[in-house]
C-alpha cells in the first residue's frame, strides 16, 4: 500500500507510507516507484497494490493490480499573488468565463444603446 499524507511538522510537504505484508510485497511497492508506467498510473491519496503473478516482473504493468482509493479530500496549498490566484480561479471554474462574457456584452449592448437614444434626442432629458 502507497499512501500520501500531508506533513504533520510542515504543512507544505507530503509524506508518503509504504506499508506491505513482507520484505517481498515492500520490494514490489518500491519497484513500482522505478518503473514509470505504473507510477504514472497514481491516483488518489493511496493505493493498494497486488501482484497477479508470484514472481512479476517490474516493467509487466499487467503483473500487478493497482487499486486507487480517495480517503482525504484534497486540498491545495499555495501562497500566490492575486493575479495567480485569479488565474486559478478560472481554470478551476473555466465554464463562468463564456457566461460573464455573454453578460458583460449584455451590458455593454445596453450601456451604448442608452448612449446612442441620448445622442439621438439631441441631449435633451
Amino acid at each position: 500500500m502507497v499512501k500520501s499524507v500531508i506533513s504533520p511538522w510542515n504543512s507544505e510537504r507530503i509524506l508518503l507510507a509504504l506499508t506491505a505484508q513482507s520484505n517481498q510485497g515492500l520490494d514490489r511497492v518500491q519497484d513500482m516507484f522505478a518503473n514509470d508506467p505504473l507510477f504514472f498510473q497514481f491516483q488518489g491519496d493511496t493505493v493498494l497494490v497486488a501482484a497477479n503473478q508470484p514472481n512479476p516482473s517490474p516493467y509487466d504493468a499487467t503483473g500487478y493490480n493497482v487499486e486507487f482509493l480517495e480517503q482525504t479530500s484534497q486540498r491545495r496549498i499555495e501562497h500566490t499573488n492575486l493575479l495567480s490566484r485569479a488565474t486559478r480561479f478560472l481554470q478551476d471554474n473555466w465554464f463562468l468565463l463564456p457566461t460573464g462574457i455573454v453578460i458583460a456584452s449584455l451590458m455593454l449592448y445596453g450601456i451604448s444603446q442608452l448612449y446612442i437614444n441620448r445622442v439621438a434626442s439631441g441631449g435633451a432629458r
